[in-house]
């Protein structure tokens, strides 16, 4: 007598192919409810699936089937991501999310969401016009989100691990030469400006660093600083203060003699011990707006060609280049959490070094260490057409 096949119990798996061709995977669950996952093959659909019965096997929570990504972004996402990222982030998540993804895969389940999904998402801001760029950091945002889904159990994986990125070329950010550093402090000489822009150009601070820098942060006889809050606008209008990132953006800052002098009469003038080095005429901290337009001006009183403030944070890896500040130093100066960052930046080599470098080779080939005499100049060497084309012509020896 022929055995009958058992049925599927309970925290077991079935895949099947739907008659819209898309596969899915079934689990029935202890109380008879039954949990599906999809995929456009069979082999996406079963390890969906696998990864399901996992979840159900070790009594994690499951994954909801029924929220959709604009529900999870809009009302559990961002407002947890609120209370722990700088104004300015959840502002760029918001607009990211508003402008690029929810009217491509907002609609949709996150139980449905697939690869391809996303993968569509950057085709279709392409065929927007939209940049590389912008592509690559709508990824990155649905990525953040789904990691955080993933975590909670609200999403079985993270599909946007599966899509590579868009490739995006560096833009790049052209530093300041120690000519026109000097031309920039000229034009503000006398004005608070000049001690603002000299100690970008010194130590690196980023814009936002530089608004929140407080006195008490400032040791004027040990020459140094300390880096403990951004000031930053928010998305409802005026100026926030929070918190650096990473202890490495807290680490202490050395100050050259000249900065420290620029800040010590920076100091007298003001008659100001405590609160906010930088301040402005109606005595609060100064608007990064203002800055950027009051940067562009004096580029352009000056004869240069106008930059954004990041832009002196690049000058400071450059003259440290020029100072031969070996990396690993650069690296503690400018607060990078990984060498390759200050590499990247570093290898930014202006016309200057490039030829004090070429001056080194021309040395180097043209004088012999043991010889006084430098070495005689390469000739060229004539190939055997050369020869034969002397020889027919009678120039040989000519």
């Amino acid at each position: 007598m022929t055995a009958r096949p058992r049925r599927r119990g309970n925290n077991e798996g079935s895949v099947y192919q739907r008659p819209d061709g898309r596969w899915a995977g079934a689990v029935t669950l202890a109380n008879g409810k039954r949990k599906y996952t999809y995929g456009k093959t069979r082999a996406e659909a079963a390890d969906k699936m696998a990864i399901l019965l996992a979840k159900v096997k070790q009594k994690k929570p499951l994954p909801d089937d029924q929220i959709t990504i604009r529900q999870f972004v809009r009302d559990r996402w961002l407002p947890t991501v609120q209370r722990s990222l700088a104004p300015k982030t959840v502002t760029s998540y918001t607009q990211t999310y508003d402008d690029h993804i929810d009217p491509y895969v907002g609609r949709l389940r996150l139980s449905q969401l697939e690869p391809w999904h996303v993968q569509m998402m950057m085709d279709e801001i392409e065929a927007a016009g939209g940049s590389a760029h912008q592509q690559k950091y709508a990824r990155s945002v649905l990525g953040i989100a789904l990691t955080l889904a993933e975590k909670w159990g609200t999403a079985v994986r993270n599909v946007v691990l599966a899509v590579d990125p868009p490739r995006v070329e560096p833009k790049e950010v052209e530093p300041l030469t120690v000519g026109e550093a000097r031309a920039l402090l000229g034009v503000v000489k006398g004005d608070q400006m000049a001690v603002f822009y000299l100690l970008a150009m010194c130590t690196g601070l980023r814009l936002g660093e530089l608004l929140g820098l407080d006195w008490d942060d400032i040791d004027l006889d040990q020459a140094m600083l300390v880096v403990r809050r951004q000031v930053q606008r928010n998305k409802g209008g005026g100026l926030a203060a929070r918190t650096t990132k990473t202890p490495g953006s807290k680490a202490a800052v050395a100050l050259p003699r000249i900065a420290a002098d620029a800040l010590r009469e920076h100091r007298r003038a003001t008659a100001r011990l405590s609160g906010y080095v930088f301040l402005s005429a109606a005595g609060r901290p100064l608007d990064p707006s203002n800055v950027r337009r009051h940067l562009r001006r004096a580029m352009t009183d000056a004869g240069l060609t106008p930059r954004s403030p990041h832009a002196l944070r690049h000058s400071t890896a450059t003259f440290l280049q020029a100072a031969k500040v070996p990396p690993r130093v650069a690296q503690a100066v400018l607060r990078h959490a990984n060498i390759r960052t200050t590499l990247g930046v570093y290898t930014h080599a202006n016309l200057d070094l490039q030829r004090e470098a070429m001056d080194g080779l021309d040395s180097l080939f043209t004088h012999d260490p043991g010889n006084a005499e430098p070495l005689p100049h390469p000739t060229a060497i004539p190939t055997a057409t050369d020869r034969n084309e002397s020889a027919r012509t009678g120039t040989e020896g000519n």
